[in-house]
């Protein structure tokens, strides 16, 4: 893992040292967000990793609003550099998280091309624009996909081939690498890493019509402190109380755990309508983290410089109850609680409803209004900050306002 750390860090370092050379290409984008919510139970958050919500009664402007720097060097006819920074609301702030991009390609032909360094993670259908907002529809993506995944770069390499297939364009792409990322549980926060990641993301595009499928196979690289409490907890309990404490321990661990994420997604565009679906599936060999399917559909219409929006999106997880064998629950009642709560944590289960409106002010500035009507089952909350120590279902309405610009 280290030597990926280390590579990111002499790429950083070559784009600060040429930062000021004159042959570099600068791009910048940006969005102001106003963010309100009616929940006083549940706070808003754009991801898991973010560890303040906003509840009824705030004005926010910090959960969406962030500023962006793109610069990108040709250094022979088939090599260049990008590197990109986006100055955003981090829990843990350092300069790592900051920068999202910063590789060096070498494309030997038109259809081959190789990345080194640290990329996007290209699990999502919005990858390489996740956070220029002023390149989607919406004034968020949503949440049920995108904000399951904390992490937002891979330190490592990838290599895509594309060719012609018929009257479309045909690419594939394999990537290996390791990356880092934080999980809030209600007002604190934990690192949880991955390593040996190995994807694959196929992409058909046919003029106005695109389709991909995406594979994505990986290992936790640590435990975190809240979850190896609970495991020295279960591990204290006498064997003629519950006599597989230990294997059940052995299977809430995260480290060294298998995780998948896979995902199929296509985009439509007909006449003056955008049809967007996205659907994904998380399994793990963790007990801590249970099977879960997420995914949304979108419908656009643009009129001028207007466009009218609705997203459906959801996610959907078992609940775990505890009902071990050879094991009474009345002996050991706090244990088995937490047990619950920490093996529900990623149980997300939610439906969302949202409308919207973006309006095109120019060719590089846009503002866009969205209302978020959601669903949230019982101790399905995942999404959400919580720290009241309940999870009954409630419906939260949540209205964003973005303006959104890029140079």
């Amino acid at each position: 893992m280290l030597k990926y750390y280390t590579l990111t860090s002499v790429l950083l370092l070559v784009n600060f040292a040429c930062i000021a050379n004159d042959d570099w290409q600068y791009s910048g984008f940006g969005t102001l967000g106003l963010t309100l919510s009616d929940s006083d139970r549940y706070g808003y958050r754009k991801d898991i990793s973010v560890n303040e919500g906003v509840y009824s009664g705030d004005v926010d402007f910090l959960a969406h609003s962030l500023l962006g720097l793109q610069v990108e060097k040709k250094i022979t006819d088939n090599i260049d550099f990008t590197s990109q920074a986006v100055l955003r609301k981090v829990t843990e702030p350092s300069l790592s998280k900051y920068f999202t991009l910063a590789f060096l390609r070498y494309s030997p032909s038109v259809n081959w091309s190789f990345r080194l360094g640290r990329t996007a993670p290209d699990i999502f259908f919005i990858t390489d624009y996740r956070d220029i907002n002023i390149a989607h529809t919406w004034a968020a993506v949503p949440g049920e996909v995108y904000g399951l995944i904390p992490y937002r770069h891979i330190d490592g390499l990838d290599i895509t081939y594309t060719t012609q297939f018929l009257d479309s364009t045909f690419s594939s792409k394999i990537f290996t690498g390791v990356s880092d990322g934080d999980i809030a549980y209600g007002d604190n926060s934990e690192p949880i890493d991955l390593d040996s990641i190995l994807g694959l993301s196929l992409t058909l595009d046919h003029t106005n019509w695109i389709v991909q499928a995406k594979h994505t196979h990986t290992k936790l690289a640590n435990e975190t402190l809240t979850n190896q409490y609970l495991i020295d907890f279960i591990n204290t309990v006498p064997e003629f109380i519950w006599e597989d404490a230990e294997q059940f321990s052995n299977d809430l661990r995260l480290k060294n755990k298998k995780t998948t994420y896979s995902s199929i997604s296509t985009q439509a565009y007909l006449s003056d309508f955008i049809l967007t679906a996205e659907v994904a599936r998380i399994t793990s060999d963790s007990t801590s983290i249970p099977k879960l399917k997420s995914g949304y559909a979108s419908i656009a219409y643009q009129f001028n410089s207007l466009t009218f929006y609705s997203v459906y999106a959801f996610t959907d997880s078992p609940n775990f109850k505890f009902n071990e064998e050879n094991v009474d629950p009345s002996l050991i009642p706090e244990l088995v609680a937490a047990i619950e709560s920490s093996s529900n944590y990623f149980a997300s289960n939610q439906k969302t409803f949202s409308l919207g409106c973006r309006w095109d002010l120019s060719a590089n500035v846009a503002a866009n209004f969205q209302w978020k009507n959601t669903d949230i089952d019982y101790d399905g909350d995942t999404l959400w900050i919580n720290t009241s120590g309940q999870s009954p279902a409630e419906t939260v309405n949540t209205y964003m306002l973005n303006v959104s610009f890029a140079l």
